[in-house]
């Protein structure tokens, strides 16, 4: 079974739109067999998007991921399609990826994939300035690790374009902001199993020395951090001075 599912790729529901064709062959995992749903050139009802709402349940051929990655990318970039929805798309497919790449043995290909998904992100707030709003609004508030960490991602994203973060700065962050629980997964505190392993990572990602010491720091205090964001009175200068005195 398993390197029948090695053929195959898993799309989210949402990514596809009632009116606009697949390229791709769809398939539905049945009972341990892939059955044929949708052929290139046909169309997924809205009733039945409706109904199988942000499920896994469709699998392309692995052959024509190109054909996928095509499609998405011309939805996002349609005329005709408005912010909301291509937030949708684009959040629904960047899932996706994000589970294959924290699953992705392959560390350099996690890598480059991992440059691809937020750089997908940084083009659509480009193109879309009311996007950013959008996809906030879609997060999932959960904090299972695959969704959790891309909509932390997200998150650091939107505030570092309100702040004026260039594109340059706002690929090293979201990349570092997707990392950020890589220490999970052992028995020991993840933030300093994630400390130790994000610095040989964000070196590889062509992090400098003085980013990678940051990204280090963060990543080992990013449990002070949310905790301050929820349960600390963010007006309140000794809230900032306990903050600061970790990460100045």
């Amino acid at each position: 079974m398993a390197s029948l599912l090695a053929r195959y790729f898993k799309i989210r529901v949402r990514t596809l739109m009632p009116t606009r064709a697949t390229t791709f062959d769809v398939f539905l995992l049945i009972n341990g067999r892939f059955v044929h749903y949708l052929r290139p050139g046909e169309c997924l009802k809205e009733e039945k998007i409706r109904s199988l709402d942000r499920a896994d349940v469709f699998y392309v051929p692995e052959e024509q991921r190109p054909l996928y990655k095509h499609y998405v990318f011309e939805r996002l970039n349609e005329t005709g399609i408005d912010a909301s929805q291509k937030a949708i798309i684009l959040r629904e497919s960047s899932l996706t990826l994000a589970e294959e790449i924290f699953e992705q043995p392959n560390i350099d290909e996690a890598l480059t994939d991992s440059k691809e998904l937020i750089t997908n992100f940084i083009d659509f707030m480009e193109q879309e300035p009311a996007g950013m709003a959008q996809l906030i609004s879609l997060s999932s508030h959960d904090f299972y690790t695959y969704n959790h960490s891309l909509d932390v991602g997200i998150y650091s994203l939107g505030l570092a374009q309100a702040v004026g973060y260039g594109p340059a700065d706002l690929l090293e962050l979201g990349r570092g902001a997707l990392f950020h629980d890589i220490g999970k997964g052992g028995h020991d505190d993840h933030s300093e199993r994630g400390a130790g392993l994000i610095a040989p990572l964000a070196s590889r990602m062509g992090f400098g020395d003085e980013d990678v010491a940051t990204l280090v720091l963060l990543v080992q205090h990013h449990l002070l951090l949310a905790a301050t964001a929820t349960r600390r009175d963010l007006h309140d200068p000794a809230t900032i001075a306990s903050v600061t005195a970790v990460i100045p």
